[in-house]
């Protein structure tokens, strides 16, 4: 892994997978898709259950907390218009994406 800028952070090809970091501390993990100029860009999350929108999602939520219901993740695809010129990324890099991978590759074994 390595930490950028926010300059270099908005050069980076789509798919990037990253984390806003500062030290000792890293938000969400993130797939960078296109900059939208300034210091705007388009980010997608595997974070949220599907929903027509985000009242949808909000029961749904609400649901899986109350009654243990299950919902499919969503990609969830967002704008991100960053004010923090001085915001730091964790960018993932392919021998990193590698070990994720198997991680992920890990729980869908453990899922049978």
């Amino acid at each position: 892994m390595r930490i950028v800028g926010l300059k270099e952070f908005l050069t980076l090809p789509p798919w990037t997978m990253y984390r806003k970091y500062q030290p000792c501390y890293t938000d969400d993990l993130l797939w960078k898709q296109d900059s939208l100029g300034g210091r705007d860009w388009v980010y997608t999350a595997a974070a949220m259950p599907d929903g027509v929108d985000s009242g949808d999602v909000s029961n749904k939520c609400d649901d899986m907390a109350e009654n243990a219901a299950s919902y499919p993740v969503e990609n969830w695809t967002s704008r991100d218009g960053l004010f923090d010129d001085s915001q730091l990324f964790m960018i993932y890099e392919k021998a990193d994406i590698e070990v994720v991978a198997k991680y992920v590759a890990n729980a869908l074994e453990a899922c049978k």
